[in-house]
């Protein structure tokens, strides 16, 4: 066991292999998928052919504030065209990049720390993460496993720095141009470096190589994410068709609601086994706690470092979760949104090997029995993801079966200036089935090529899709509103149906408008269309997102107030 544990790869890749190696086989594609693969290919903006220039400037432009990202797409486009194989295949190639670079990190950062059996406890960690069910939103899912690039570059920059610091060297610009790239790829690591320099200031990096060995990299990555924030906030201005996200004007709620929502998140991620798991987390907190309660007494200045350095992890964490609260984001450990993990996600584990670090050097309890809690710990999670992994699969199945069911015949032969409403399977697990207004048009009129294993890209109809939903406002405790006047379709929360006015705050309440000189309703469950006529408010079944937590809060705390 401890040769195996002294390989800090063994156990990590054979775990790889038996959790993710099937995916390419079983797994589809969802929500913001769609767009990515086919759009390229629906509007023809040019050349079509692979690495076309064309094609180039079509993902740079699109995601002009998130640079790298759009390369991503477009190397991934050119690389796969629509081939979902091809397309989990670049996603586990992603995946074997991130488990390097979270090697090179937990084990440069261990070195630090001084933790001793360093390759055992990066082992553990590696192990940790990959089990975890909660990082499925972002490693089974191509729109956002493509941000594992940011999670990559902003590993292999704090290895640098770490390693830098191990080294005695004051060098520090490439791993500041790593930070950047991250940041150009993605906002998530926004302001993390700060906890890699506090844990160097913690084990006083200063005092051996001098002030500059922290103040140095704190200047240069703050000025790199000083441009990145710069340009992902005006890109948009210069180039009209980048995607520019908004402030969420409820912040604040969404917050302090994420608070409640990530202990919840995880406990839900693996709830099939939390008879199991949740005992493990009593003992390891009862352990934790009499270890830290009498070595409390001796003064011990090693674990009053590695505390500090677990105060400084959580730190790390309410800052994610601080910046998807800007960003109008629920924290959730299930289906899509489980991608609001990502950062966190590489904070557990280093959590979990502490914790367990310091109960076996300052408890008496026997090596073995912790040794049998961690694996019982890792098979659990490992179970759980592959429960988690398998909803993703029954997920693009039934997203399958609903596109073949379309009622083509009597739709084939409509015009743009038609729009089907979709009143029928919103999610399924929280994983996206036919819930995302950029993505119905696609799954609808060239769902087909999937079904028939075809290379048409003839459209099923010339109709336009939306989709029929009621989500509830996470603030208001009101329904998502559709209402027709017979020319355009105006969707938004809480608008009068004659005047359209809405709310003044922007995130929530911005009013869309279609185009819609006929309206049809297909109503998926037995399978009829209705014909409604104008002026008429739409009506469906509520339903409630991850939102809700702020909801709860909000009419429960702050109403009551």
């Amino acid at each position: 066991m401890k040769k195996l544990l002294n390989n800090s790869y063994f156990f990590p890749i054979f775990l790889f292999l038996a959790l993710y190696i099937w995916h390419p086989f079983a797994l589809g594609i969802y929500s913001d998928d769609w767009g990515l693969l086919l759009s390229f290919f629906v509007d023809k903006p040019g050349d079509m052919s692979p690495f076309a220039l064309d094609r180039l400037q079509f993902f740079v432009l699109e995601f002009a504030n998130r640079p790298l990202s759009g390369f991503l797409y477009y190397l991934v486009s050119s690389i796969c065209n629509y081939d979902i194989f091809l397309v989990h295949l670049i996603i586990l190639f992603l995946l074997i990049l991130t488990i390097f670079s979270l090697n090179l990190f937990y084990k440069e950062l261990y070195k630090l720390i001084n933790i001793g059996h360093i390759e055992a406890f990066t082992t553990i960690s590696l192990t940790f993460w990959i089990a975890s069910p909660w990082i499925l939103g972002f490693t089974v899912w191509l729109s956002s496993a493509l941000n594992l690039a940011s999670l990559i570059f902003f590993l292999l920059s704090s290895y640098i720095l770490l390693k830098n610091w191990r080294l005695g060297k004051n060098k520090f610009l490439l791993a500041s141009l790593l930070y950047l790239l991250s940041c150009l790829t993605y906002e998530s690591f926004y302001f993390q470096y700060l906890i890699i320099i506090g844990i160097g200031f913690i084990f006083k990096i200063q005092n051996r190589l001098g002030k500059k060995a922290l103040v140095l990299p704190l200047s240069l990555y703050s000025f790199v994410l000083l441009i990145a924030i710069v340009w992902n906030r005006y890109s948009s201005t210069i180039f009209g068709q980048a995607i520019h996200k908004e402030t969420n004007s409820y912040w604040i709620q969404t917050f302090i609601a994420n608070l409640f929502a990530l202990p919840y998140s995880l406990f839900a991620s693996v709830l099939e086994l939390s008879y199991i798991l949740a005992p493990i987390c009593l003992i390891i907190t009862y352990l934790l706690l009499k270890t830290l309660i009498l070595e409390k007494k001796h003064d011990n200045r090693e674990i009053k470092s590695l505390i500090f350095v677990v105060k400084l992890i959580v730190i790390g964490i309410l800052l994610a979760i601080l910046i998807y609260s800007f960003a109008g984001y629920t924290i959730w450990g299930i289906g899509s949104r489980s991608r609001t993990l990502i950062v966190p996600s590489i904070y557990f584990p280093l959590l979990f090997s502490i914790f367990f670090y310091i109960i076996a050097k300052y408890s008496n309890i026997k090596k073995k029995y912790l040794y049998i809690l961690i694996i019982i710990t890792i098979i659990c999670l490992s179970i759980m993801n592959i429960i988690r992994s398998i909803e993703w699969h029954n997920a693009w199945l039934y997203q399958k079966e609903i596109i073949s069911k379309l009622p083509t015949e009597q739709l084939q032969n409509l015009d743009s200036t038609t729009t089907v409403i979709f009143d029928g399977p919103y999610r399924q697990n929280w994983i996206s089935i036919i819930d995302a207004a950029w993505a119905i048009d696609f799954q609808f009129k060239y769902g087909h090529i999937y079904n028939k294993n075809e290379s048409d890209f003839q459209p099923s109809t010339n109709a336009n899709f939306e989709v029929g939903r009621a989500m509830m406002h996470p603030i208001l405790n009101k329904p998502y509103n559709l209402y027709w006047d017979g020319e355009y379709i105006y969707t938004g929360y809480d608008f009068d149906s004659i005047s359209l006015n809405s709310l003044k705050a922007k995130y929530y309440n911005k009013i869309d408008t279609i185009r819609a000189k006929k309206l049809i309703i297909w109503h998926y469950d037995n399978n009829t269309l209705e014909y409604p006529t104008a002026p008429i408010k739409l009506s469906f079944q509520p339903f409630y997102n991850y939102d809700y937590w702020i909801t709860w809060i909000w009419i429960n705390w702050f109403k009551k107030a």
